[in-house]
């Protein structure tokens, strides 16, 4: 073999790819333990080497074959994926290396800033607790509805109220359906003229709304208008008219409960031959008096069923001759529905 590489030092034809050869063929066969390296057979390969002055004429070197060649440079490239593996694998060990690193000094850190916390209450003190009333259990009134049926609370649900109305409201005191209760009443009474005109009161003296309010404090506070406001040109300044009343009142009785009471309507047979009081204008008066109600916050009521017929007018068992007035047990339902609707404080919050 070391002539070989001799006599290929003096060849003239000898090529890179000749070298390539020579050496895989070096790599096939066995090596001289001073040769033992690749580098060194190629270092050996390319040193110049003083020939024998008895050296034979010199020999062509040995041509690999094609498939010689082949398996050559396969090996190369064997190794270079070798290579190429093992530097993969020592990347992936360092970032795994560095990971638990990094997760163990997180780790010893929080460890740290846990030790110097207090470790019991006692030195922390006690935790802060969420002030739980009465008040913050009950539920919401709802204002946008009627107010729901309740208890029966007696007649002396009355003795801390004052009704206000047209004439129609002046029978409960007559026949003492709502006895201890305050009346503020005329026939032609109005959301305008009870803010600044006269009336009765339960004994049937001239007063105004103004004295009456100051003369003592009322617990609830009924206002039952609307059917003389329906002959108004401007039928719907009724609704701005009726929250200004229940402002002066509000006013004066900041403490008292307010019920808009729903127009009491009038038999059908009155409401097909009158000129301007129909079923229609009354439910719009309603609908009214409920936007009232909701918009400031006071208690809407509706009527007994007893008391309205399916197209809304009053039944006839419980209207007087006039279609207008309630009978004596026209007024005791009345009055009945509005102790079975009573909104008794603490029921709600609002």
């Amino acid at each position: 073999m070391e002539d070989q590489f001799n006599r290929s030092d003096t060849n003239p034809s000898f090529s890179i790819e000749d070298a390539e050869r020579i050496l895989s063929a070096a790599e096939d066969s066995p090596q001289e333990p001073e040769e033992e390296t690749g580098s060194e057979v190629v270092t050996a390969a390319f040193e110049p080497v003083e020939q024998e002055e008895d050296a034979g004429p010199a020999e062509e070197p040995r041509k690999l074959t094609p498939e010689e060649a082949a398996a050559a440079r396969e090996r190369r490239r064997a190794k270079i994926k070798e290579m190429k593996r093992r530097r993969m694998i020592a990347y992936a060990l360092m970032a795994l290396i560095l990971i638990v690193l990094i997760t163990g000094i997180t780790l010893i850190v929080r460890a740290i800033r846990n030790s110097k916390k207090p470790d019991t209450f006692a030195q922390i003190g006690p935790m802060p607790q969420e002030t739980i009333t009465v008040e913050s259990l009950k539920d919401p009134y709802n204002f946008s509805k009627e107010v729901p049926a309740t208890e029966d609370v007696g007649n002396t649900w009355f003795s801390d109220a004052l009704i206000i109305g047209e004439t129609r409201i002046s029978g409960v005191e007559l026949y003492g359906f709502a006895p201890g209760a305050d009346l503020f009443y005329s026939g032609s009474m109005t959301t305008e003229s009870a803010k600044e005109g006269s009336g009765y009161d339960r004994n049937e003296n001239s007063t105004n709304l103004s004295s009456i309010l100051a003369g003592k404090q009322y617990g609830k506070i009924y206002i039952c208008l609307g059917l003389n406001e329906i002959g108004w040109y401007y039928v719907n300044e009724f609704e701005e008219s009726l929250a200004g009343l229940v402002d002066t009142i509000k006013q004066a009785q900041p403490n008292a409960d307010i019920y808009l009471q729903s127009v009491i309507p009038v038999t059908a047979g009155l409401a097909s031959s009158h000129s301007y009081i129909t079923l229609e204008k009354i439910a719009s008066m309603n609908a009214m008096i409920q936007s009232v109600a909701i918009t400031k916050n006071v208690f809407f009521l509706g009527l007994p069923t007893e008391l309205v017929m399916e197209d809304g007018s009053l039944s006839g068992d419980y209207a007087a001759p006039n279609g207008l007035s309630l009978t004596q047990e026209g007024l005791n339902l009345w009055c009945t529905y509005l102790r079975t609707h009573a909104v008794k404080e603490g029921d709600y919050r609002w």
